[in-house]
């Protein structure tokens, strides 16, 4: 049942991420192209990616915990990755180190995908739902725990 609860809305986040994301990637890619007149703005496209990739961290995990439109989804997304963005940061490196690793060297990527398929992901997972613990455990409801147990 959670699995058709969340289907609709994690789809249209998906659109809400992937739209933006494909313009910033394609905008990268020309502003690389372009003499080195166009650091400046290269340098603001590459911020707006970098906040999409943070708000992309909180947004997932906000739908699947919180009943909420996708509006406040979003809204509350950017104000935790504004809020605890050093946590942010580090989500966002941990979600996008693949990414890198492809983009630096695409033949050490390839050679060691079973690595990435059958240790990284799940080890990036599990992190990260460590730490989203950590900043969502004020908002999540007390499970029924005495106080003093863990």
């Amino acid at each position: 049942r959670a699995f058709k609860a969340n289907f609709g809305p994690a789809l249209k986040l998906w659109l809400i991420f992937l739209i933006p994301g494909a313009a910033l990637t394609v905008d990268i890619l020309l502003l690389l192209s372009l003499p080195s007149g166009a650091v400046w703005i290269l340098a603001i496209v590459c911020l707006l990616a970098a906040f999409e990739l943070l708000v992309f961290g909180y947004a997932f995990p906000l739908a699947g915990i919180f009943e909420n439109d996708i509006r406040s989804t979003l809204k509350n997304a950017v104000l935790l990755s504004i809020v605890k963005l050093p946590v942010s940061i580090l989500i966002a490196v941990i979600n996008a180190f693949p990414l890198f690793v492809f983009l630096y060297d695409p033949t050490a990527f390839y050679a060691s995908l079973y690595v990435w398929v059958g240790i990284y992901f799940s080890a990036a997972a599990f992190l990260i739902s460590r730490l989203l613990r950590s900043v969502l455990q004020p908002f999540l409801p007390d499970n029924g725990s005495k106080e003093g147990e863990s």
